[in-house]
């Protein structure tokens, strides 16, 4: 069960910003027509929102990790293809680092 007496009913214009009575119908400074605001429901919208978002930079950032994982791994990727002559073409992308060893005898 909630507790209705914790959640506090705030209204503001939401044309000039201004805090209006809690009774208020219509803006005491600028006459546009009054919502009331439940603070507690939009603490929760901001929470999830940010939920959301962390979530969404999490799944971004793994994806690049990933990648660049696999860049510095070796993998090997074979692309092939054929021209319209018959002629294949291939195309191997792999990891470019060489031993460095002294190799003098």
């Amino acid at each position: 069960m909630v507790d209705n007496t914790l959640e506090e009913i705030m209204i503001y214009c939401t044309q000039c910003g201004k805090k209006n009575d809690n009774d208020a119908t219509f803006c005491n400074y600028c006459g546009a027509q009054l919502e009331k605001i439940n603070t507690h429901q939009k603490s929760r919208k901001l929470t999830s929102m940010a939920l959301c978002v962390t979530l969404l930079l999490l799944i971004i950032f793994a994806i690049i990790t990933t990648i660049f994982h696999i860049k510095g791994s070796g993998i090997q990727f074979d692309w092939s293809s054929e021209t319209p002559n018959g002629q294949s073409i291939n195309i191997v992308e792999s990891d470019k680092q060489h031993d460095t060893k002294d190799t003098k005898k």
